[in-house]
């Protein structure tokens, strides 16, 4: 969509939430979830996103963009975690947006080998902050989101899992947020414990 620079001003510069709905009759263009255009142009053929600051000297920044339909439902599986000794993997615990019509479910298998093998859990279903009770060097998790709206989706923001391990006569709890493969972010508390 092409805005005229007159129109365009306000918009440049700062974050806005853009949205161009694919509609039978053409196209709705939508900043900040307020309509601005309205196109009758009819495109029988699929189309994909596409960004481009070609009409402006001001850089085009894009966070994010999501495409619909959603199609439902679809699976994430996350990279393998794993700590250096054996650990015990005390619960799973997640950050989700959940509409009306959407859910998120869960599942974690555990092992002994980087890649998981033959030798490795099955996948457990697992709840927000259920424990997972199982002691093991490696942990994976998959989510599964689901919808009943085609344009509307749940949001899995965050997945951390929380470790127990004796460090001396200290119980060390680590929480680990899994972050994707960009990072991990990493808390620990000590707690007191009777020397054994």
């Amino acid at each position: 969509m092409q805005i005229s620079p007159f129109r365009a001003a306000p918009y440049l510069g700062s974050p806005h939430r853009y949205r161009v709905e694919w509609v039978t009759t053409g196209f709705n263009f939508y900043i900040d979830d307020v309509l601005v255009y309205t196109s009758p142009l009819t495109v029988a053929t699929p189309m994909y996103p596409a960004f481009s600051d070609f009409y402006t000297s001001t850089p085009l920044t894009v966070d994010w963009a999501r495409v619909t339909p959603y199609a439902s439902p679809c699976t994430f599986t996350s990279r393998v975690f794993g700590s250096s000794t054996p650990s015990d993997w005390a619960d799973i615990v997640w950050t989700s947006t959940e509409p009306a019509g959407t859910a998120i479910t869960m599942r974690v298998r555990t092992g002994e080998t980087v890649v998981p093998d033959g030798s490795w859990s099955a996948w457990q279903s697992i709840t927000n902050g259920a424990a997972v009770g199982v002691t093991s060097r490696y942990i994976q998790y998959e989510a599964t989101l689901s919808t009943t709206d085609p344009f509307v989706t749940p949001v899995l923001k965050l997945v951390a899992r929380r470790v127990q391990r004796r460090v001396g006569c200290h119980a060390a709890v680590d929480h680990l947020a899994f972050a994707g493969a960009v990072r991990d972010q990493r808390t620990c508390w000590h707690v007191g414990c009777d020397r054994l």
